[in-house]
């Protein structure tokens, strides 16, 4: 047992690959994981709920879910897109891309439970997106890498959707790709092939518009990015101006046709019109929120509400965890708060990376000035509206956690963290069958 230590120390000073086969074995295991909760998921959660137990969301198990299949439908059985309201459901203003996807399994199988299984495949994609991200950030640690894609993925809502037919699934990955990408550029050097990075960024921002359209949030990020990027001098200017006019101009070109259909169907570039003027008809508004509330308790049923149902509220948001896990998600994100700064300073000694992370706070700014713009029209206290955040705020997360770690309790650690996310989605589950029953 003695000699075991300096074997693996040798194998990996022999092997300079050694750490990162070894996080690709960790990734794979995560993604099996991942499939198994994601199928436990799907099938534990109805697509309509038993009669009585869900009057107020029309039996959905899952958010907005009822609306979204509609959607996917009304697709495959006329060929063409839905209507607003009756026969295309509440979402009929959403960009194509996602039901056209869903359509062809629908050929397939009209299930519910069958065109889950979509969302569960990008939600792999994302998992190994988010991997390549991270490890494009801090390169000499892959099996950190490895943590923040995870822990992310694991969170039990971002599992919940990805076990449900909605395009949130295809978003958050967009925005995966998206940071991935960025990542590849601001840690370009002379060699690489920078015009086909910044022309892959753009595809992935024009292919944005047509998933969803909160990925219209990354173009200003994307041209914040290059203007930092020039400000810290992490390239030539020049390299820059083209990357940022083949980004951008490939992005707007592939998104227009998108673009220019929500401004002649409905006014709005975004489409989003008339989707918010019948939120506004159902009388759920803040004002009314509040005249029954109060004010001091409606910004508290927001704050509490919007966390908790950021890392897991089930049933259409009904069914919650008992507070005492939201207390511990509450206390580790506090933690990972007081060794943020280390791990922020560590990883922006390249100037390239500490343009990305400034990107990464001008995301989640312009995603909160979203969300409260959606909350003027209607009461909307969901966490899941910070998943185009989701990497960026699971890399602060498990990065302040480990600057305080010290060095040999990093891996146990993070092993252990990623076991408790795990009994997080047990519970859920258990949850789940208790409410539902079999």
């Amino acid at each position: 047992m003695a000699d075991k230590k300096p074997q693996t120390g040798a194998a990996s000073a022999v092997d300079p690959n050694f750490g990162l086969r070894r996080a690709h074995i960790l990734m794979a295991l995560s993604t099996v994981v991942f499939i198994a909760f994601s199928i436990a998921y799907n099938f534990l959660s109805p697509y309509v709920t038993p009669v009585g137990l869900h009057w107020l969301d029309g039996g959905m198990a899952n958010p907005d879910e009822h609306d979204h299949y509609q959607f996917v439908a009304y697709l495959a059985q006329h060929g063409s897109l839905p209507p607003f309201g009756h026969g295309g459901g509440n979402e009929a203003h959403q960009p194509p891309l996602y039901y056209i996807l869903a359509a062809l399994l629908y050929h397939v199988s009209a299930s519910p439970h069958a065109i889950r299984f979509l969302s569960c495949v990008l939600g792999i994609i994302s998992l190994w997106a988010m991997f390549w991200a991270v490890k494009t950030i801090t390169p000499n640690r892959p099996v950190f890498a490895v943590f923040v894609a995870s822990i992310a993925a694991f969170i039990p809502m971002n599992l919940s959707l990805c076990s449900a037919v909605n395009n949130d699934s295809l978003a958050n990955l967009i925005f995966a790709l998206a940071i991935w990408r960025m990542a590849i550029l601001a840690t370009w050097r002379d060699g690489g092939h920078f015009l086909r990075d910044a022309l892959l960024l753009g595809v992935v921002l024009g292919v944005g518009i047509w998933s969803k359209m909160s990925a219209a949030l990354l173009f200003p990020v994307v041209v914040v990015f290059w203007m930092l990027l020039a400000s810290m001098k992490a390239m030539a200017r020049r390299d820059i101006l083209k990357g940022a006019l083949v980004s951008l101009g490939a992005g707007l070109l592939i998104a227009a046709p998108w673009l220019a259909h929500n401004y002649f169907v409905s006014g709005d570039l975004l489409g989003v019109g008339t989707f918010l003027k019948v939120l506004e008809s159902q009388n759920n508004s803040p004002q009314k929120m509040i005249a029954i509330w109060g004010l001091k308790l409606y910004f508290e049923n927001m704050f509490s509400w919007t966390f908790a149902s950021y890392w897991g509220v089930f049933d259409s948001m009904l069914l919650f965890y008992l507070p005492q896990v939201y207390a511990l998600a509450l206390i580790m994100s506090i933690i990972s708060i007081g060794g943020l700064f280390r791990f922020a300073k560590g990883i922006c000694a390249h100037p390239g990376v500490r343009a990305l992370v400034w990107s990464f706070v001008v995301l989640f700014v312009l995603d909160l000035i979203s969300f409260v713009q959606y909350n003027v029209h209607f009461f909307q206290a969901q966490g899941r509206y910070f998943f185009p955040c989701l990497l960026p705020l699971t890399l602060a997360f498990v990065g302040g956690i480990d600057s305080l770690l010290p060095p040999r309790r990093k891996g146990m650690a993070f092993a252990f963290l990623i076991g408790l996310f795990g009994l997080f989605n047990l519970l859920a589950l258990v949850m789940m069958q208790a409410r539902y029953g079999s």
